[in-house]
Parts: structure tokens; sequence; C-alpha cells
């Protein structure tokens, strides 16, 4: 590496070169060096004097202030350039140049590419070649060399023959696997994935790695999949949510699940996703995965893991996210299907459902998704239709006859059985018999059986009869308390007694149910499935045969599943509308586009150089999905009530730190409203346009950048509203909303603002970026962050109060009430 250098430096690189040894070449660095990189600028081979003369000049660098003659020095700068001709000739390709200045490549990256150059032309076994390049790659973190020499698709027969290396331990490939996962190297995670397809390899791979990958050594006589569904229901804690059935090794379907499991635990949200894509039950890996990362959060509670409780709460709403855009998706293609997947069992997660995670881990985002709603009213209502009122369901439930006589109940035909799935088939034989042998009973009975034992019927009368207790109670204790030896208890006293054993005994069956996993009743049950596994075979082939019969009665009943979807169509009108699904939409778009922003600013950050990476990033209080989260509240709020608060909002190319807010119906009284009554007669629109802007990663602790775009306004009203003190960084409150700050900005403009009506740059068509030119906007930002109040503030009356509270607040205020009460003096007086 040559940095400057004189004739003795010159010299030393010249031999090496003469010697085929590669010489990097630090342009910038002076003397030597920037004469060799002029050269190589320039080419060698130019022959022309004005070429000549300007090598020259450069030779005389590496000189210095030397005292010899001209003469001399230009007859040694002309052996110089012979020298480097002569060695450029014969080996150009053993001398790299980087410059200084160079900011989309790093120093160290150079000599890592150099140094690769080398041993990649050294090497002539094919399978060697292989090997150190793995070994490179995993070295450096260069998923690029991986990339060009690797995987591409022009290597088939070189990756066909590494891809069974994964299953050696020891492997080149197995290594870079197991230090790409461990060191959350997401680019070489992805191209293994992407050109390394069997899963019997990464099922190899698993079996000798995945104790390495969790880094646990004390539980060797414990098989791994028992450790980590050990691990996993104590972090739940739930027996029921293990994520894996019991046994010796890892099941081939559960590849990718395993390692998303592992992701989640060691809270690798970009690995997490990648083999989340590659797993099946998208929904409910997602809400597993957020009620693991949630449960973990709330483990990490000590001080000395607040960093990771933070990323672990932003994973666990990420994951909650991305179920619900899955359901949105879902929902909008096939809402029956969608609802019907809320009651499934899944297999592959302990045959539970996604209700059972939401409720037992209070997954409220998702569980307010419209198929969830709509899915819990038909539940909640039973076999009543779905567009059956609560109102009216508890008059039925009161009076009684009504249910006889008015068709508010969906009821099978007589003599048909109702569709069973297969799953319901095999595990709820009773319900299979209660259902049939009600087939049997007048359409009347029924009624009233289906009413009653609703569940809304029946929480309606359990609050009855809990009233009526507490009205027996404080009737015989306000009238008929009297010790029993003068008087025996009353009736009123043994109804609240039979009633509390009644409760008593709900509770604790209820415990029971609950702590079911404790005194072992699935052990129980395990084994009588054991005993009559014999049994149910045959029940199962009784009922296979049988489904010839079913398909002919499935046709018949069409037009009742027609008539359910009426009925849940109008559930979906009830709990969401059009705009609920716009807003997931519109949500998921901004979530695209901050990501956007962001790796371009991660990529901005790599192209600085070594140095800009070795700084450690600020803390920031507010994560940036929190951040974000907040925006993306605050504009839906204002979206939902703009019709009330007479502005819009919406972010610019989905940016949502990005704003474009229109202001309208101003006070009919004021000026403001006249003014653009002419601006809509000449220029066809009649609003004032700003644009909001947040910076990334420090809101809400920094104000937004408020900028007027259109019309003009007169006396340099724009300057007002963007230097307004409640936008200057000594006054922001972080808690207030933007549509209070919008509605300020409104009731200020409202009271002082005019328009320059005649302006040619109020035109839309002509200056569609505004009616204001871009440097006025940058001398508004300086003068927003230096907080230099602009003159035009003190032609404008202000509200003294609030400047008494700010000075009485914060005694080294740049405000001084005093300054600006004598400049307004001054003013009136020359106005």
């Amino acid at each position: 590496m040559l940095v400057g250098g004189e004739e003795e430096s010159f010299e030393a690189a010249m031999l090496n070169l003469k010697r085929s040894f590669p010489v990097l070449v630090i342009d910038g660095s002076g003397k030597a060096a920037d004469f060799i990189c002029k050269g190589l600028r320039m080419g060698m081979n130019n022959s022309s004097e004005e070429f000549k003369s300007e090598l020259i000049e450069a030779a005389k660098m590496v000189y210095g202030s030397n005292d010899e003659k001209s003469n001399t020095i230009e007859t040694k700068c002309e052996m110089l350039i012979t020298d480097l001709q002569d060695e450029m000739a014969g080996n150009s390709k053993s001398i790299h140049m980087y410059s200084v200045h160079d900011t989309s490549y790093t120093l160290d990256r150079t000599i890592q590419d150099i140094l690769f150059d080398v041993f990649y032309l050294d090497e002539k076994n094919e399978d060697k070649l292989t090997d150190n390049i793995l070994h490179f790659v995993d070295l450096w973190n260069r998923p690029d060399i991986a990339e060009k020499k690797i995987f591409k698709l022009e290597n088939s027969k070189v990756l066909e023959k590494l891809q069974k290396k994964l299953c050696i331990k020891e492997s080149k490939l197995s290594k870079l696997f197991t230090n790409a996962l461990k060191d959350d190297r997401i680019d070489l995670v992805r191209q293994v994935l992407e050109y390394i397809l069997d899963k019997e390899l990464y099922k190899t791979f698993l079996d000798h790695s995945l104790e390495g990958l969790y880094e646990d050594k004390t539980l060797k006589q414990k098989k791994i999949v028992d450790m980590i569904n050990d691990a996993v229901s104590k972090i739940l804690g739930s027996e029921e949510m293990k994520p894996f059935e019991k046994g010796d090794e890892i099941c081939i379907d559960d590849i990718f699940k395993h390692l998303f499991i592992w992701a989640v635990l060691m809270n690798r949200r970009d690995l997490a996703m990648l083999f989340w894509k590659r797993d099946g039950d998208y929904i409910c890996s997602a809400l597993f995965a957020s009620s693991l990362a949630k449960r973990l959060a709330d483990n990490a509670s000590a001080e000395a893991f607040m960093n990771e409780q933070t990323a672990l709460w932003e994973s666990s709403r990420h994951y909650e996210d991305l179920a619900y855009s899955v359901m949105t998706e879902l929902y909008l293609n096939d809402r029956k299907h969608a609802r019907q997947l809320l009651v499934t069992e899944v297999k592959r997660y302990n045959s539970t459902t996604i209700f059972e995670i939401t409720e037992k881990f209070s997954l409220m985002n998702f569980m307010g998704h419209a198929a969830c709603q709509t899915k819990l009213n038909k539940i909640w209502k039973g076999q009543m239709k779905g567009d059956t009122s609560n109102l009216k369901a508890i008059a039925f439930a009161v009076t009684f006859l009504p249910i006889l006589k008015w068709d508010i109940l969906k009821l099978e035909k007589p003599g048909k059985r109702a569709k069973v799935t297969q799953s319901e088939r095999l595990g709820t034989k009773e319900k299979m018999n209660n259902t049939t042998c009600l087939q049997s009973v007048p359409n009347w009975i029924r009624k009233i059986y289906y009413f009653y034992n609703a569940p809304l019927i029946k929480f309606l009368f359990s609050v009855l009869t809990y009233l009526a207790m507490l009205v027996a109670f404080s009737f015989f204790v306000l009238t008929d308390l009297h010790p029993t030896e003068e008087k025996f208890p009353s009736i009123y006293e043994y109804i609240v007694y039979a009633w509390a054993a009644s409760s008593l005994t709900e509770e604790i069956r209820q415990s029971l149910v609950q702590l079911k996993d404790k005194i072992k009743l699935s052990d129980f049950l395990k084994k009588a499935i054991v005993l009559h596994t014999n049994k149910n075979k045959r029940s199962e082939q009784r009922h296979m045969s049988s489904d010839d019969d079913i398909m002919e009665e499935d046709e018949e009943s069409e037009e009742e599943e027609e008539e359910e979807e009426e009925c849940m169509m109008a559930d979906d009108d009830a709990f969401t509308t059009e705009w609920d699904l716009k807003v997931a939409r519109k949500k998921k778009r901004w979530a695209q586009k901050e990501a956007e922003i962001r790796d371009q600013m991660k990529k901005a950050k790599l192209s600085q150089g070594a140095s800009s990476m070795d700084k450690k990033p600020p803390e920031n209080i507010f994560t940036s999905n929190a951040a974000a989260g907040i925006l993306t509240n605050d504009l839906v709020r204002i979206m939902e009530e703009e019709q009330e608060l007479s502005f819009t909002a919406e972010p610019i190319d989905d940016n949502i730190y990005n704003w474009r807010v229109k202001i309208f119906h101003f006070d009919a009284e004021c000026g403001l409203a006249e003014d653009l009554l002419q601006i809509q007669s000449k220029f066809g629109y009649n609003y004032i346009e700003l644009e909001m802007t947040f910076e990334i990663d420090l809101y809400p602790f920094y104000p937004p950048l408020v900028k007027v775009m259109r019309p003009r306004l007169q006396c340099s009203m724009m300057q007002r509203v963007t230097n307004m003190e409640m936008l200057k960084l000594s006054y922001w409150i972080p808690t207030k909303d933007m549509k209070s700050v919008i509605q300020d900005i409104k009731t200020f403009l409202q009271q002082w603002a005019r328009l320059e009506v005649n302006s040619p740059r109020n035109d839309l068509l002509k200056y569609p970026y505004g009616a204001y030119v871009e440097i006025e906007h940058h001398l508004l930002t300086l003068a927003l962050v230096s907080e230099v109040n602009p003159r035009v503030n003190y032609l404008y009356d202000m509200d003294i109060s609030q400047l008494t509270e700010q000075r009485t607040n914060k005694p080294n205020t740049p405000v001084s009430y005093e300054r600006w009460k004598f400049h307004r003096n001054i003013t009136e007086i020359y106005l």
C-alpha cells in the first residue's frame, strides 16, 4: 500500500509490480501516490506533449521542496514517467487505486477485494476454491462476493455439489450458514435459502446445529425438541401452547418453523420474516410469534434490559400487524373462509385456534378486525339471524311467545343433518348426537331451545338473576334480619343462600377448567384416546362411507348458505365498512414506504465509509415504529373527521413523515374567505395548502416543519406561520396531536391572513410545486432552527397571556414580552 511517499517509496512500488505483487495506491494522499494515480487516470499510452508536461508537473510532487536545479529534477521526473510506463505496460492488473474522496466504497473492502483476487487466482482446485470463497465470505461478511462467485444460476453444477455440504457439520457452507444466523446476516441467509431448496438438507443441518444456535449446553441429556417446548411453554405460561409435537427428532415439515421460533426468541425480526414466508399457517404463526415476543417483553422488565424490552414490544406489534394484514387480504377475497379460519384448529400448533391465541394473550388489535368481530357476533347470537338486533332479542326473551311466530331463528330443514366438517366429525360426536336428536322434535321446541341457548340470552338471564339476588338480599337485610332465636329465616334469605351456592359451584367449575393442565387431566384424556383408538377408527370409517350422501345434501342447502352469507354481510356492515378496509390498505402502503425510506437511509450510512459505521447511533426514547404509529393514528383520526374539521391531510407519496394539508371553510365574515372566493374564480381552488415535514426518529420530541405552499399570503404571513411559537423547539409540546396543531394554525390564519389574489404564482398549473420560491422555505427553516423571530411577527397581535406564561415557565426563553411590546409600539407608529 502506497500512501504519499517520495522517490524511495515509488521505487519500492515499482519493484513489487515487477514481482507481480498487487500494489494499492491511495489517491489524494500526496506525492508519489498522487503521481501514480494521475498516470493511471490519464493513460500511459498517450504520447502527446500536453500529457507529458502534466505528468512532469505531477512527478515534481514526489521531490517536494528539493533544492536541486530544475533541469536535474525534470530529468528525474522523466525517468519516473518511463519507469511507470514500463511497469504499467506489463503489470497493469497488479496496481489498484483507492481515492480518499470516494464515499461509495470503503478502504477495507478494497483491500479485501485485492486479497480475494490473489487467493482466487492461485487456487486451481475447484472444490478448495469454493471452500476458500465461502471462508472469506464468512470472515468478511461479503454477500456480494458470494453472489458473484457462487450463488448464481450459471453455477448450477457447483451449487449441486455445494448444497450437499450443508449436511456436514464442519463444512464451510454449514459454518457460513450457522454464523450468518447467529450474527443476523440477512443477505447471506437469503442467498442460501434461495439456492438450496431441499428440506432434507436443512433437516440434517438442524439435527447437528440447532443446539449450537440456542447456545445451551446444560441440557445435553434432554431432547432439543422437548427443551424448546418446555422453554416456550414456560414463557407463555401454558402447557397447551407447545409449538412442536414430542419426538426424538425434528420433523421435516417443521424445518422453517424451528428456525422461525428461534428467530423470534432471539428477536431477529428480519430473519423471522424470511422463515415465516417459507412456513405455512401464516396468520397463526404470526400471532404465536407476537404472543411469544409480548411475554418476553413482559419478563424483560429489569432496568438492565430496557432496550431489549422496547425491541420485543416493537416486534410483537410487528407480528400482530402482519397477521392483521394477511387476514385483511383473505377477508377481501373470501369472507366466509376467513371467518371459518378463526375457529379452525391448527394441528401444527398443538390443535389450537386463532381465536384461542388472540384471547389468551390479549392481542386486541387483531381481535378488532372485521372478521373477528363478525364471527364473535355470530357466536354471541347463536342460531339467531345476523340482522336481529340485541334489543329485539331481549324483548323476545322477556315476552317468550313472539319467537314462535316471528322468524328470527335459522333452523335446518326437518330430516336433514347439519353440515359437519371432517374435524368436527371426529371430535364432536356428542354434539352431533344432540343435533340429530333435535331434528326429530317440532320446530317450536327447537326454536325455544336454540333461542334460550344463545350466549346473548344466557348472559341476559344471568344479569337478571344477579339483580334479583341483590334485591332479595337487600330486602331481607333491611327488613327481615333477626337472630334465629327470635324468628325463623325468611324465604328471601334462602334464595340468597341458594344463589350464592350456585355461583360458588360455577366458579369452582371454571377454575377446574382453567387449571386442567396443572391437575394433569390431559393425561387421562390421552390414555382414554389410546384405549379407544380402534373404536374411533371404525366410527371414522362409518362417517366416511356416508360422504356421498352428505355431498348430495350440500347441493340442497345452497339456498340456506346464501341466506347465512347475507346475514353475515349485514354483520360486516355493522362492524366494518369499506372505510376500515381502505384504512388497512393505506396503513400497509405507509409501512412499506417507511421501510423503503429506512433502507435508503441505511445504504446512505454505509456509503459514508467505515468511520461513520463505527459510531454508535443515539438511543431514542421512542422507537421508529412508535413514532410512525403516533403519526398514523393522528392522520387516520383527521381523515375520519375531515368533514367536521374543515381540513384534510394525506401523506405525500405514502410517506407518513411528509403531509399535505388543505384548509378550507373559513368564517364567512373574515377577509380570508372573500380572498379565497376570488382565488377560486381565477385559479380554480378555494383552500390554503400546507406541507408538514416530520423529522424521522426525532418526532414527537422535535416539532414538525410547516410550510405554506399556496396561495401566496400578504405581508410575508407565511413566515409567521412557519415561526409560530408552538412550532419552535423551545415551546414544542411532544404530547400535542396534529389535529390540535392544524386547528391552531387555521384559527391564526382566519384571524390575520389575507391573500395576494392577483399574484400569478397562485396558478396551480403553472406552478405545481407551490406559490413560493424554494429559497424562501430554506430561509424560513434557518430562522426556525435558530429561533430568530422574523420582523413580520411584530406586525401581528399575539396572545399576551401565552407569552407571559412562557416567560414565567422559561426564564431563558428567547421571547421577551417587554421587547416585543416595544417593537409593536414602534411598528404602529410607523404604520
